[in-house]
C-alpha cells in the first residue's frame, strides 16, 4: 500500500463519516411512537402554562416558586417550558429527550423544553434553531431537592433568555452546534479513524511484503 492510497482511504472515511453525521444532525423528529399517559398529562398541564409539576413531585416546588418560575418562563425569549417529575422506566419513552420531543410535538409551542427531577436535568430545543444551552451542566455532587430545584430552574430560564434563535421546522441535534457542527465533528472523527485504519493496513502491508521477500 502506497502513501497516496492511505491518504485516499482516510479521505473516503472522513467523507463517509461526514455524510452520516449530516444525516443525524438534520434528521426530522420521528413522532410515530405512541404518546403515553404520563406525557399526555404533562401536555394538558402545559397547554395554558409554562411549568408542569407531576403529583409525585409536588414537594419540589412551593406555590410561590411555581408562580415566580411561571412568570419567568413565559417572559423568556425563547419561551421556556418546564416539566418537574420523577424518572421512570415505564413512562412510554426510552430517553428523556424523547419525552420532551413528544411534548413539543403534541403542544406545537416552539421553545426551550426542560425536564427536571431529583435525579437530573434534560433539555431540548423544540421548533427553534439557536445556540445550544446545556441545562444539565451542574455539579455531579449536587443534590436536587426542594431546596435547590427552584433555584436550578430559575438559572436555566435565565441562561436561556435572550439568546439568538429563530423558529425552525426541525428539532435536530444541537449538541455539536447544529447540523454544520455535527458535520464537522463527523468529518474530523472520520479523518482520524481513516488515518488509524490506513496506518494499520500500511504496517500490515510492509509485514506481509517483508515475509514474501524473505521467502524468495
Amino acid at each position: 500500500m502506497t502513501r497516496p492510497t492511505a491518504w485516499l482511504l482516510s479521505v473516503v472515511a472522513a467523507l463517509a463519516a461526514g455524510a452520516i453525521a449530516w444525516g443525524v444532525g438534520t434528521a426530522e423528529v420521528d413522532d410515530a411512537l405512541p404518546v403515553g399517559d404520563r406525557v399526555r398529562a404533562a401536555v394538558e398541564g402545559l397547554r395554558d402554562s409554562h411549568v408542569y409539576v407531576s403529583p409525585e413531585s409536588a414537594d419540589l416546588l412551593t406555590d410561590a416558586d411555581r408562580e415566580r418560575l411561571e412568570a419567568a418562563a413565559a417572559a423568556s425569549r425563547p419561551e421556556t417550558f418546564v416539566v418537574v417529575w420523577e424518572s421512570t422506566s415505564e413512562g412510554g419513552y426510552y430517553l428523556p429527550t424523547r419525552a420532551l420531543r413528544q411534548l413539543g410535538a403534541e403542544l406545537g409551542r416552539p421553545g426551550y423544553y426542560v425536564m427536571i427531577g431529583r435525579d437530573g436535568v434534560s433539555s431540548e430545543d423544540i421548533g427553534i434553531d439557536g445556540d445550544y444551552v446545556n441545562a444539565d451542566d451542574f455539579d455531579e455532587d449536587e443534590v436536587i431537592d426542594e431546596q435547590s430545584v427552584a433555584t436550578r430552574i430559575a438559572a436555566i430560564i435565565d441562561e436561556n433568555d435572550g439568546r439568538d434563535f429563530s423558529e425552525a421546522s426541525t428539532t435536530s441535534s444541537r449538541y455539536w452546534g447544529g447540523a454544520w457542527g455535527t458535520l464537522g465533528a463527523g468529518v474530523l472523527f472520520g479523518l482520524l479513524g481513516g488515518l488509524v485504519l490506513a496506518g494499520v493496513l500500511l504496517i500490515a502491508w510492509f509485514v506481509v511484503r517483508g515475509r514474501l521477500e524473505s521467502r524468495s
